[in-house]
């Protein structure tokens, strides 16, 4: 199928591989994805409106290449992995219960999003704005709070101690 400059509305993709795809200019708007596979595809201009994944593996993705204009997705028991976020603004965008590994989510508005029990190893944030955020239940992430903006972000013991990783200390 072809995807490129295409319109889908309230559709629902289920195991459908998109591998290398080209999904250039394409809208989706209120769609689902379920358990699909997203590697190394190109989102030049992709519209994701109201768009939640669930299930789904996305590799290699750049998704600072999305048209931001109109950017609303959420995530859901997804493999998230060596994909980059940024210069964008996903305030409240939900991340939950996923692998976020390797990922880079640079000067981005992650207000009031929500990390809730995802692991997020090797995943670096560079002057993102994570007000409100929540990391309750988060394992495996590496926040500088002196690069990042953390005002009422949330999370939970005792991984919140690595927050100190970049003070070099050591606590016994």
């Amino acid at each position: 199928m072809d995807y490129k400059n295409q319109e889908f509305e309230g559709r629902k993709f289920e195991n459908t591989d998109f591998t290398e795809k080209d999904l250039t200019g394409a809208r989706f708007i209120d769609c689902r994805f379920i358990s699909c596979n997203f590697s190394n595809i190109l989102i030049n201009e992709v519209s994701f409106q109201d768009v939640k994944f669930s299930g789904c593996k996305l590799l290699g993705l750049d998704f600072s290449k999305c048209n931001k204009i109109i950017l609303a997705f959420e995530f859901e028991e997804c493999v998230i992995e060596s994909c980059i976020f940024s210069d964008m603004d996903i305030k409240a965008t939900r991340f939950i219960g996923c692998q976020i590994n390797h990922c880079v989510f640079s000067e981005v508005n992650l207000s009031n999003a929500d990390f809730a029990g995802s692991n997020l190893r090797g995943t670096s944030f560079e002057r993102a704005d994570l007000t409100g955020a929540s990391f309750r239940g988060a394992k495996d992430y590496d926040i500088d709070p002196n690069r990042n903006k953390l005002k009422k972000t949330k999370f939970s013991f005792p991984e919140v101690v690595a927050l100190l990783n970049c003070y070099d200390i050591e606590i016994e």
